[in-house]
């Protein structure tokens, strides 16, 4: 029997939020959103869909099945109103994807991601499949880069 070992996650817990209604049942949220959090090194949680949720819980079975390590996408699903506060408020998490067009939902995550300093990133987009919402621009709101001094000699 040959054993495997899988590799840790040593990344940030971030989350997105995505707003409901999406054309023809398939949301591209959730997925677009997941992927430069994962890309830069950091384990995701998503919030999916309240009104049409089953597209996404089928990409969550395509990431069960894949290489993915455990624990580094996971997508829930549930009132965003009762989810939103936890996750906003939790301190392992420490940055936001906000997604939605809810200005009162966006407001509270301002609000409670104060607690303990989070990044937020809000992201307004009419078209995931434009031009313009392709890029690198979401990949750096997930990097954070630190400086480390390490003196040398006497």
């Amino acid at each position: 029997m040959k054993y495997v070992r899988r590799p840790e996650m040593t990344g940030d817990p971030l989350f997105a939020s995505s707003r409901d209604g999406w054309r023809d049942g398939w949301d591209p949220r959730p997925r677009a959103h997941l992927a430069p959090v994962i890309v830069s090194g950091n384990a995701a949680v998503a919030l999916l869909s309240e009104k049409s949720p089953l597209a996404s819980l089928e990409f969550a079975e395509v990431l069960a099945t894949s290489d993915l390590p455990g624990g580094v996408a996971n997508l829930i699903s549930g009132r965003k109103e009762e989810l939103v506060p936890h996750l906003a408020r939790h301190m392992d998490v420490h940055a936001i994807a906000d997604a939605g067009r809810d200005a009162a939902l966006s407001r509270v995550i301002g609000e409670d991601a104060a607690v303990n300093v989070k990044r937020v990133k809000r992201y307004v987009i009419a078209d995931y499949f434009a031009g313009d919402a392709q890029g690198l621009d979401f990949i750096e709101a997930f990097t954070e880069i630190k400086t480390t001094w390490h003196p040398i000699g006497v």
